[in-house]
């Protein structure tokens, strides 16, 4: 398993995107694989969760990337689309992070809706 934490980065994995394998010394290592991965997947029609979901675990542990603000934003969304909870009385006083935030999170599970569809419709 690949550490879990960016300062015990220091471990050779297969590159997704160039295909052999290579060390990583550290945080920019794992993010320039990272910047390869999205540039990749953007160019294949990929959205940037699909193309990190397929990659990541090939060359790094996905817990780096995780934080506790994610999984809360993720509850928060979940429940406001369960309950139909509005972030805001108006529009104009929606926190514009968290639109930005349940936007990425929309679209990454329409992504997701898409991906599903194209493979059960074959």
């Amino acid at each position: 398993m690949f550490p879990d934490d960016f300062s015990a980065i220091k471990y050779e994995a297969t590159s997704p995107t160039l295909g052999k394998r290579i060390w990583f010394n550290g945080k920019k290592d794992v993010q320039k694989e990272v910047d390869r991965i999205i540039d990749e997947g953007i160019g294949k029609g990929f959205s940037i969760g699909q193309s990190l979901y397929y990659s990541v675990p090939f060359f790094c542990n996905a817990r780096l990337f995780a934080k506790p603000l994610y999984a809360d934003l993720l509850e928060e969304y979940q429940i406001v689309q369960d309950f139909k909870i509005p972030l805001a009385k108006t529009l104009d006083e929606a926190p514009v992070i968290r639109t930005r935030y349940f936007n990425i999170i929309r679209q990454e599970l329409l992504n997701c809706q898409k991906r599903q569809m194209e493979m059960n419709n074959g």
